[in-house]
């Protein structure tokens, strides 16, 4: 499946004369795209695949208290040249709001987003599995001299109810987060989390709720941060359990490490590695699902040339009962223009970004694409 895309970003910064209200920054992005079918392929896709667009609202630093500081985006996607209702597909949104703070030792604040359950994850794809949910979180940090204390408290449900008898979920979490620092030159720091939680039930007609199962996490990671090389790396485990039907239950163990090298004082070399294994067991099957996910980036930023930035990425997904084996490969140019300022007499950065993607799905062949992208953002303050 091949693709053209265009995206536009505006930039807009605003500095507030008054002291008491703090700088306001807007942005708004706009993303294209197309797709067309080779009729090699012969298969049939639906209207929403072949077009779409996708656009982000938001902002920042709003006008709250100073102590607290808030930001707030709202992405949406779907709409369908091809269809006279417009913006049809409803359900690809994300909307995040969320404050916070700090004061002496304490820091606090507050999230809440809502993803629809057929957000494709443009422009934020943090939020992609999390599609069909809504939720909040709460959190409150302190410092005991070199030691910090963090705690979260989160609940996160379903929002699909198209349906009457819709089933709701509702995820409740209970975590505590601990990071100490053991050396300031380099500066290393080890942190530990520990999180409990239960799975409840609701009935949308009748609004009962039953208790469906536990929920656990624990992570740690070790961070390394030096002139030359900065490293972080890790484990986490993720299990629930259904104490509704005793053979069914999940977990996941992850692994992952995350570096950046600075050979030359322009240059800087990024890599990424990932390995997770996720364990499903029923009555009626059992499943280990394998990803490996790499990623190899170049950076080389100048004063007097433009920016440029090259990335790599390889992916794979296999799982033992022969449901899954999918190879995806990512390849990325990017070009930076800070400044313009001695061409124009204005302020205004450019960025080139250009894209390719190629998928290989070795159980489903029909499924293969390549797919490649051009990007062109414009940065303009007003202030």
């Amino acid at each position: 499946m091949r693709f053209w895309a265009i995206k536009i970003v505006v930039l807009l910064g605003v500095t507030a004369c008054q002291p008491a209200i703090r700088d306001k920054e807007y942005n708004v992005a706009f993303d294209v795209r197309k797709s067309r079918l080779p009729p090699k392929h012969g298969a049939i896709i639906s209207d929403s695949q072949r077009s779409a667009a996708s656009w982000r609202i938001g902002m920042q630093a709003l006008l709250l208290p100073s102590f607290l500081k808030g930001s707030g985006e709202l992405i949406y996607g779907g709409f369908n040249e091809n269809s006279n209702a417009g913006f049809s597909e409803r359900d690809k949104y994300l909307l995040k709001l969320g404050v916070s703070g700090n004061r002496n030792i304490f820091g606090y604040g507050s999230n809440f987003y809502s993803v629809g359950r057929r957000y494709e994850g443009k422009f934020d794809s943090k939020y992609r599995h999390k599609r069909g949910r809504t939720g909040y979180d709460s959190w409150l940090s302190w410092d005991i001299k070199d030691l910090q204390v963090k705690t979260k408290f989160s609940e996160s449900w379903t929002n699909n109810l198209s349906s009457i008898y819709h089933i709701r979920t509702m995820d409740r979490w209970y975590e505590v987060e601990t990071s100490y620092p053991f050396s300031s030159e380099p500066y290393t720091e080890i942190s530990l989390s520990y999180g409990i939680g239960k799975r409840l039930r609701t009935s949308i007609p009748n609004h009962a709720t039953i208790y469906e199962g536990p929920l656990n996490s624990v992570k740690t990671s070790f961070r390394f941060d030096d002139d030359s090389l900065k490293f972080t790396t890790g484990v986490s485990q993720f299990s629930s359990r259904n104490e509704l039907d005793a053979r069914k239950a999940f977990q996941q163990r992850i692994f992952y490490i995350n570096g950046t090298l600075f050979p030359q004082y322009l240059l800087s070399v990024i890599s990424s590695y990932r390995y997770s294994v996720s364990n499903y067991s029923s009555t009626i099957y059992k499943r280990r699902l394998n990803k490996i996910e790499s990623s190899l980036g170049l950076i080389y930023k100048s004063k007097e040339l433009p920016a440029l930035k090259l990335t790599s990425a390889y992916k794979n997904y296999h799982s033992d009962d022969g449901l899954t084996d999918r190879d995806i490969v990512n390849f990325g140019a990017q070009i930076d223009w800070e400044s313009w300022e001695r061409y124009t007499g204005l302020k205004t950065d450019w960025t080139v970004d250009l894209r390719f993607r190629d998928i290989r799905d070795y159980v489903n062949p029909t499924t293969n694409s390549s797919d490649w992208s051009f990007n062109l953002l414009w940065r303009w303050p007003l202030s």
